[in-house]
Parts: C-alpha cells; sequence; structure tokens
C-alpha cells in the first residue's frame, strides 16, 4: 500500500501590492492563480493578474492577463489574453504558450493607436517629431535571451504633420546639392498623407527601422506630393529590453515552481 498525498489543490491571492524592483516599479497588482494539483502544478482556465501601473523604464497602465497553466515536465504558461496601455494607445498579445523549456517563443503583439510624438521621443530618433497614431502587428521571436523582429509593421490611420530638423543631418549634406537641401527642408514641416514603419531584427544584425512617407510641404515647390523612405537609427532597444525581461520573468518563475514540489 503507497503512502502519501495523492491529491492538493491551492488557492493564491493578492490584492493591490505596490513594490519596487531593481528592474520595475509595480503599483496596485492583483493576482489571483487556483491551482487543480500542488504536486503537478497546474491550474484551470481564466486565472487573473491586473496592474494599475507597471514601469520597467517604458511605462505601461492597466495590464491584464488571463491565463493558464498546463501541468508538464516543466510547466508551460498558456496566455490567453494580454492588454494594456502605453503610448497613449492600446497593446495586446494573441493567444500563445509559454514554453520555458523550448528554446524559442514566436508573439503576435497587436498595437492600436499609440500616439507617435511619444513613439518617436521614446526611440530617441534625434530630431524627429509628429503628430498622428500608429496602429500594426510585430511579430516577435525570443530566442536565448534575444528578441527578434520578424517584418513588423506599423501605419498611421490618418493624415498628419511630421517635423524633422537636425544639425547632423545637415552638416553631413552639406555641399550634397540643392535637391537634397529642399529634401531637409521640406521635412521641417512634411504634411504626410501616408506613414509607415517597417521594423526588421535579426540574429545577423541589429535593428532595421524604415520609415516611408508621401506628403507635402506646402512651402516647398508648390506643395508637390514626393515619397520619401528614410531609415532611422533608434534607440528602441529599451522597449525590446522591456518585452525580453517580462518574458525571462515568467521563464524563472515557472522553472522555479519546481522547488516546490
Amino acid at each position: 500500500k503507497k503512502s502519501g498525498i495523492s491529491q492538493s489543490h491551492g488557492k493564491f491571492e493578492l490584492q493591490g501590492i505596490s513594490f519596487t524592483h531593481e528592474a520595475a516599479t509595480v503599483n496596485d497588482l492583483h493576482a489571483m492563480l487556483s491551482l487543480n494539483d500542488l504536486i503537478t502544478f497546474g491550474s484551470p482556465p481564466g486565472q487573473r493578474i491586473t496592474a494599475r501601473r507597471i514601469d520597467p523604464g517604458v511605462p505601461i497602465e492597466n495590464l491584464h492577463i488571463t491565463y493558464q497553466i498546463k501541468p508538464a515536465k516543466i510547466p508551460r504558461l498558456a496566455l490567453e489574453g494580454m492588454h494594456f496601455s502605453v503610448m497613449d494607445g492600446n497593446v495586446s498579445l494573441a493567444p500563445t504558450v509559454i514554453n520555458p523549456a523550448a528554446s524559442r517563443s514566436d508573439l503576435k503583439v497587436h498595437i492600436d493607436r499609440i500616439d507617435l510624438a511619444t513613439f518617436f521621443g521614446m526611440i530617441n530618433v534625434k530630431g524627429l517629431t509628429g503628430s498622428g497614431r500608429l496602429s500594426g502587428d510585430i511579430p516577435i521571436s525570443l530566442e536565448k535571451k534575444r528578441v527578434l523582429i520578424q517584418n513588423g509593421h506599423l501605419e498611421a490611420e490618418s493624415p498628419g504633420i511630421l517635423h524633422f530638423q537636425s544639425e547632423k543631418a545637415a552638416q553631413f549634406f552639406a555641399g550634397a546639392g540643392e535637391e537634397m537641401n529642399l529634401l531637409l527642408h521640406a521635412l521641417q514641416n512634411f504634411h504626410y498623407s501616408e506613414l509607415s514603419l517597417n521594423l526588421d531584427k535579426s540574429v545577423e544584425q541589429d535593428l532595421i527601422a524604415k520609415l516611408s512617407l508621401l506628403g507635402n510641404n506646402p512651402e516647398i515647390k508648390e506643395g508637390r506630393p514626393f515619397r520619401l523612405n528614410i531609415k532611422l537609427e533608434t534607440d528602441i532597444d529599451k522597449i525590446l529590453d522591456t518585452i525580453n525581461h517580462g518574458y525571462n520573468l515568467s521563464h524563472e518563475i515557472l522553472r522555479g515552481s519546481f522547488k516546490l514540489n
């Protein structure tokens, strides 16, 4: 006859917790986790985590996550839904399963109406500001503690204005001719009808950000419209670092669950 625990279950709940960690400040965190079995560490669907604000360098607000822990040798996190507010817009993740034992995980991030000026300020493109809202999808792969982006595409949902004033660019293109001078002048007050941003980052290369514009400057060449394709130097790494930290933290929590068994 065998002895020991054959069945067990548990429920964990956090209410209104705020704290500062070396990687982030968290305000008003609520979490609920019901475990079907403490031995196999599995839960029913619909577990919840919410937070009013989390600031890991890129402030996010009104975080809401629903999930399920699926029992396995290393438990898996089935992300049923996740959304939050950032840059005066909204971000959501498509349902996915995070497997700490896998060498790679793929996520699809949907961006909805984030503020263009705030986004440009956050990725630190020198001298570039603008008005408008960006929406689109960014497919992300997380592999060996690196964040990779495969053909991410964001575009403005309506016309707006872009302002680009850069001494560095003016000095770099000094003497390049009248057309280049007109182009730099046009970008100081560019009224776009179309704006899109493509993002790619592979194992072999750093992030490539390409800005595509269609529009005009009313003061240049009688407002004649023209299309521009510009490769941007950005500091988007802090956004990628935030994604990477959250992903690695979920792995650590799931791996650490074995120490309870």
